[in-house]
């Protein structure tokens, strides 16, 4: 009752317009995460709504869900020209997040979509069910990659990445382990070896000088168990930048014509920012049903069968 009568009294405050009529998303995770969340921003934006993000989290949290890996606020990093209007007034917050609080439960493969139709005042936390539009014109329009945001040593591998893309073939692997490396309710069942030897055949075979870069944030874990299994291709792990510099990786794996995708949304997302002469390279997804949207958003998509024998 009393949680009743705070929320009508804050909704005639924004009315009278001592309070502003905004809507509120908070951000978490990783740098794929911030990307979501702006995104999903800019299509409230569209629909005529003011959205401020609060980034509390990577100031109380910051950290993947065992606690193991840090996730810092890197979208500005990666994207500094991007306009991300902030919510820092802590009053507004408290008010926001009492009154005017919805929890969207993300599912990809449930068709839940009514975020799209939400209007303020409101304060948004969970993760949105993506739609096709997000990644549109409108998301290659929002994320421009240059290497210039970059340290020397990514700008060396960037360039390095970009020419073989250019004179041979590059394909970027995305080795997701961590607190994924076992089954995730949102992000389904991990990659399996077989799963990757499978398709690092398939994108060989397209292309027989394709080199192949591994990106992951256990790279020891992949020189140990994935590396001896996949055969005599041209393997490079880039495993120097660390889950707290995962923006970086996205960046060089944006370069590469072909991505092998695991759980997670790295490699999905790297593939999205290519270049668009290199739009039409090969994407593998996993065979889980969580990632049945994701399936027409490429040109030149394969789902790869998942028989989960390695942990």
């Amino acid at each position: 009752m009393i949680k009743k009568v705070a929320s009508h009294v804050a909704a005639i405050l924004v009315r009278l317009r001592l309070l502003p009529n905004i809507v509120v998303l908070n951000m978490d995770g990783g740098i794929c995460s911030q990307m979501h969340f702006y995104m999903a921003g800019k299509m409230l934006e569209m629909q005529g709504c003011k959205v401020l993000y609060n980034l509390d989290w990577y100031a109380n949290d910051g950290m993947d869900t065992q606690g193991r890996f840090c996730r810092n606020f890197d979208l500005l990093k990666a994207f500094p020209d991007l306009d991300l209007p902030m919510l820092t007034n802590r009053f507004i917050k408290r008010i926001y997040r009492s009154a005017f609080r919805h929890y969207n439960e993300y599912s990809d493969f449930a068709d839940d979509t009514l975020w799209r139709g939400l209007k303020p005042p409101l304060y948004i936390k969970g993760y949105f069910k993506e739609t096709d539009d997000m990644f549109g014109p409108a998301f290659r329009n929002t994320f421009e990659v240059v290497a210039e945001v970059l340290d020397k040593a990514n700008r060396l591998k960037f360039g390095e990445i970009d020419e073989i893309a250019m004179t041979r073939s590059a394909c970027a692997i995305h080795v997701r382990r961590g607190d994924l490396s076992q089954y995730h309710e949102a992000y389904g069942t991990p990659a399996a070896v077989d799963y990757f030897r499978q398709c690092c055949k398939l994108v060989a075979m397209a292309n027989p000088n394709v080199k192949f870069y591994i990106f992951s944030d256990e790279p020891d874990w992949c020189a140990e168990s994935l590396v001896p299994v996949l055969g005599e291709y041209d393997i490079e792990i880039c495993g120097d930048n660390g889950s707290d510099k995962g923006w970086c990786d996205l960046l060089l794996m944006s370069r590469c014509n072909h991505q092998i995708t695991s759980q997670g949304s790295m490699g999905r997302y790297a593939a999205k920012l290519r270049p668009l002469d290199r739009s039409n390279g090969i994407v593998t997804l996993t065979d889980n049903p969580e990632l049945a949207g994701w399936a027409t958003r490429f040109e030149n998509v394969t789902i790869v069968k998942n028989l989960h024998k390695n942990s």
